[in-house]
């Protein structure tokens, strides 16, 4: 209990932070002033500055990388481009077509990434939110992205490449969400968990529970401050959840012995029941110690939450680790909204 009550002196200095920020941009918001006039004097027509610039790259659910002197931007619909300003983007791939270069296998026979999934509703394949690293193990790119043909019918996918620009080489499909008890034999489930597993925690009715559980889409890696390798995930149903990655491998590490995670879909983060969440991303400040969880809520607000360093020395630490971000996220968001 001594660790608990540490977490909620620890969550009470973070709600006073939190609630002086919400009350300064209320107050901007509103005007803060007696008949709600305006913060400050508008600039003069000649004070403010004009111009623009053409945007040459659309790209949905994107991610910036950095190589050498070039940022790369990789996103949902197979879309690469590139630039040296953060400005003037060029397409080096673009559409989920079989002609689109960025991979060498996804869209040929046996289309095994969708084999699960299928098509969409416009009767093509959807390949969404890829994030790319370069694992320093392996030596090799790898591309993390998801299929998907519905709101919760969704694979979370990995290929790798020995160039940015590709060509990928899909590897294998590693998660999946929207199964029911009639297909539940073409996920890797039973692989993972075992051919004698009961699997009916994942089920309401016959169909997968996406209350408790996640889409599985919207993955992004990051690394720890201990050099482990993660990965966050979910988009609304269940939450967002979190996985630590096998760096030789670039597969999930299953935590099928830890009791205090699901042994499948691993750590939740936040979320369930529905509630809205998703497109997240785990950002390990080495200044301070701190990380940071961005995601979308309700598809229209940028949340960054700040949470505590931690070190995983046991399995208890490892327990109360989760269990203190896990509030400490909750508490925030529900302040907010």
């Amino acid at each position: 209990m001594k660790t608990e009550s540490r977490c909620l002196r620890m969550i009470k200095k973070k709600m006073v932070r939190v609630l002086t920020v919400a009350g300064l941009l209320a107050c901007l918001a509103s005007g803060c002033a007696s008949g709600g006039s305006s913060v400050g004097k508008e600039a003069a027509a000649d004070e403010i500055k004009k111009g623009g610039f053409t945007v040459a790259a659309s790209c949905h659910d994107p991610q910036i990388i950095r190589e050498g002197d070039t940022y790369y931007m990789f996103g949902s619909h197979m879309v690469g481009a590139k630039c040296q300003d953060l400005r003037k983007w060029n397409y080096f791939a673009n559409g989920v077509d079989a002609a689109n270069t960025l991979f060498d296998n996804l869209l040929t026979e046996p289309y095994a990434a969708f084999d699960f999934v299928g098509k969409n509703t416009d009767n093509g394949y959807s390949v969404w939110a890829s994030n790319v690293i370069y694992n320093e193990t392996m030596k090799k790119y790898v591309m993390y992205f998801c299929t998907t043909s519905s709101y919760v019918k969704s694979t979370l996918c990995f290929a790798t490449a020995d160039n940015i620009e590709g060509p990928y080489t899909y590897v294998d499909t590693i998660l999946y969400s929207g199964y029911g008890k009639s297909n539940i034999s073409e996920t890797n489930l039973y692989d993972v968990l075992g051919k004698n597993a009961d699997i009916s925690r994942y089920l309401e009715y016959g169909g997968y529970n996406n209350k408790e559980w996640p889409n599985c889409i919207d993955p992004a890696i990051f690394t720890d401050a201990d050099g482990r390798m993660w990965m966050n995930y979910g988009s609304w149903s269940g939450g967002i959840f979190l996985l630590e990655i096998d760096p030789t491998t670039g597969y999930p590490i299953y935590p099928v012995d830890d009791k205090d995670a699901d042994p499948y879909y691993g750590y939740r983060l936040i979320g369930g029941g529905h509630h809205s969440a998703e497109g997240p991303y785990i950002q390990y400040d080495a200044e301070n110690g701190y990380y940071y969880l961005f995601l979308m809520e309700t598809c229209r607000v940028m949340v960054g939450i700040r949470f505590g360093s931690f070190a995983v020395k046991s399995q208890r630490d490892h327990m109360w680790m989760w269990q203190e971000i896990h509030w400490k996220i909750r508490t925030i968001i529900s302040i907010m909204v």
